[in-house]
Protein backbone atom coordinates (compact mmCIF):
# COMPACT_ATOMS: atom_id res chain seq x y z
CA UNK A 1 0.00 0.00 0.00
CA UNK A 2 1.14 3.40 -0.81
CA UNK A 3 1.08 6.48 1.63
CA UNK A 4 1.72 9.79 2.11
CA UNK A 5 2.73 11.02 5.71
CA UNK A 6 3.20 14.56 6.98
CA UNK A 7 4.67 15.38 10.62
CA UNK A 8 5.37 17.97 12.71
CA UNK A 9 6.95 18.32 16.36
CA UNK A 10 6.41 21.36 18.21
CA UNK A 11 7.81 22.88 21.46
CA UNK A 12 6.28 25.35 23.41
CA UNK A 13 9.78 26.54 25.02
CA UNK A 14 12.89 24.87 24.49
CA UNK A 15 12.74 23.01 25.99
CA UNK A 16 9.06 22.69 26.64
CA UNK A 17 6.06 20.60 26.59
CA UNK A 18 5.91 18.91 23.19
CA UNK A 19 3.30 17.68 20.94
CA UNK A 20 3.75 15.41 17.77
CA UNK A 21 1.01 16.19 14.66
CA UNK A 22 0.95 13.06 12.06
CA UNK A 23 -1.61 13.14 8.98
CA UNK A 24 -1.07 9.87 7.44
CA UNK A 25 -2.65 9.55 3.90
CA UNK A 26 -3.48 6.26 2.39
CA UNK A 27 -3.80 5.59 -1.17
CA UNK A 28 -7.21 4.28 -0.34
CA UNK A 29 -8.37 7.83 0.31
CA UNK A 30 -8.41 7.74 4.15
CA UNK A 31 -6.18 9.80 5.92
CA UNK A 32 -5.56 9.06 9.91
CA UNK A 33 -4.48 12.44 11.78
CA UNK A 34 -2.89 12.05 15.36
CA UNK A 35 -2.31 14.70 17.90
CA UNK A 36 -0.40 13.55 20.53
CA UNK A 37 1.17 15.08 23.62
CA UNK A 38 5.14 13.71 24.34
CA UNK A 39 6.01 15.34 27.43
CA UNK A 40 8.54 17.56 27.87
CA UNK A 41 11.88 18.17 25.87
CA UNK A 42 13.52 20.20 22.78
CA UNK A 43 12.34 21.20 18.88
CA UNK A 44 14.58 18.49 17.60
CA UNK A 45 13.30 16.08 19.58
CA UNK A 46 10.16 16.65 19.19
CA UNK A 47 10.45 16.56 15.19
CA UNK A 48 12.21 13.16 15.43
CA UNK A 49 9.54 11.90 17.94
CA UNK A 50 7.03 13.01 15.36
CA UNK A 51 8.43 11.19 12.44
CA UNK A 52 9.04 7.85 14.85
CA UNK A 53 5.19 8.15 15.61
CA UNK A 54 4.55 8.79 11.74
CA UNK A 55 6.36 5.84 10.69
CA UNK A 56 4.57 3.62 12.95
CA UNK A 57 1.02 4.15 12.17
CA UNK A 58 2.18 3.73 8.76
CA UNK A 59 3.97 0.55 9.21
CA UNK A 60 0.33 -0.40 11.71
CA UNK A 61 -1.34 0.16 8.36
CA UNK A 62 0.53 -2.18 6.37
CA UNK A 63 2.27 0.68 4.21
CA UNK A 64 4.91 -0.33 2.01
CA UNK A 65 5.55 2.38 -0.61
CA UNK A 66 6.08 5.96 2.09
CA UNK A 67 6.46 9.50 1.16
CA UNK A 68 7.60 11.40 4.15
CA UNK A 69 7.33 14.93 4.19
CA UNK A 70 8.75 17.29 7.54
CA UNK A 71 8.95 21.15 7.74
CA UNK A 72 12.61 20.35 9.89
CA UNK A 73 15.44 20.63 7.82
CA UNK A 74 17.84 19.28 10.13
CA UNK A 75 15.96 15.95 10.71
CA UNK A 76 15.38 15.36 6.99
CA UNK A 77 19.17 16.44 6.08
CA UNK A 78 20.52 14.15 8.77
CA UNK A 79 17.92 10.99 7.81
CA UNK A 80 19.37 11.55 4.35
CA UNK A 81 22.61 11.35 5.78
CA UNK A 82 23.86 14.90 4.23
CA UNK A 83 24.53 16.03 8.03
CA UNK A 84 26.33 14.35 10.75
CA UNK A 85 24.42 14.07 14.07
CA UNK A 86 26.44 14.89 17.08
CA UNK A 87 23.48 14.70 19.74
CA UNK A 88 23.27 11.99 21.76
CA UNK A 89 19.81 12.56 22.35
CA UNK A 90 19.69 12.90 18.62
CA UNK A 91 21.66 10.05 17.91
CA UNK A 92 19.58 7.51 19.75
CA UNK A 93 16.20 8.77 17.87
CA UNK A 94 18.11 9.04 14.50
CA UNK A 95 18.94 5.23 15.14
CA UNK A 96 16.06 4.48 15.99
CA UNK A 97 14.43 6.04 12.74
CA UNK A 98 16.33 4.15 10.25
CA UNK A 99 15.44 1.03 11.73
CA UNK A 100 11.64 1.96 11.28
CA UNK A 101 12.63 2.87 7.96
CA UNK A 102 13.96 -0.66 6.89
CA UNK A 103 10.32 -1.83 7.58
CA UNK A 104 9.38 0.29 4.26
CA UNK A 105 10.14 -1.76 0.48
CA UNK A 106 10.40 2.23 -1.01
CA UNK A 107 10.82 5.28 1.39
CA UNK A 108 11.46 9.47 1.14
CA UNK A 109 11.98 11.75 3.12
CA UNK A 110 11.46 15.18 1.92
CA UNK A 111 11.62 18.46 3.15
CA UNK A 112 9.02 21.10 2.85
CA UNK A 113 8.15 24.68 3.97
CA UNK A 114 6.07 25.08 6.82
CA UNK A 115 2.63 26.00 4.68
CA UNK A 116 3.23 22.40 2.88
CA UNK A 117 2.71 21.35 6.32
CA UNK A 118 -0.26 23.12 8.26
CA UNK A 119 -2.23 20.32 8.95
CA UNK A 120 0.65 18.34 10.60
CA UNK A 121 1.81 21.78 12.08
CA UNK A 122 -1.37 22.53 13.84
CA UNK A 123 -1.74 19.28 15.19
CA UNK A 124 1.60 19.42 16.55
CA UNK A 125 1.02 22.32 18.39
CA UNK A 126 -2.35 21.19 19.71
CA UNK A 127 -0.53 18.60 21.68
CA UNK A 128 1.46 20.60 22.70
CA UNK A 129 -0.70 22.83 24.35
CA UNK A 130 -2.24 19.46 26.02
CA UNK A 131 0.80 18.43 27.02
CA UNK A 132 0.89 21.77 29.38
CA UNK A 133 -2.68 20.45 30.93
Amino acid sequence: MKATLHTDGACLGNPGPMGLGIVLQLETGETIEKATPAGNGTNNIAEYSALLAGLAVAKQHKVTHLEAYLDSELVVKQINGAWRVKDATLQALHSKAHEYLKDFTQVSVTHVRRHLNTRADALSKQAAEATTK
